[in-house]
């Protein structure tokens, strides 16, 4: 299995739509902005075409992990 090469960047984007976090939201709580193009280029990396494809990738392959971002968004 190859090694990804994810930056800490992607990776909390990727942890921020695992939680389910629009692009607005993502951009807005990690402030960055183009957050689609960024998505693009995570997709480019794993070989897939879609946030579910890419969540799915990171968390079979352990290279991703639900508690890894301690400021979670809260949705009161």
């Amino acid at each position: 299995m190859e090694k990804l090469d994810l930056t800490e960047r992607e990776r909390r984007i990727l942890t921020s739509v695992a939680r389910g976090e629009r692009s607005k939201e993502i951009a807005a709580r990690l402030g960055i902005t183009a957050t689609p193009s960024q998505l693009t280029n995570i997709y480019a990396k794993l070989g897939v075409d879609s946030r579910a494809s890419a969540v799915a990738i990171v968390l079979q392959r352990g290279l991703l992990s639900m508690e890894e971002e301690n400021d979670r968004p809260s949705h009161d």
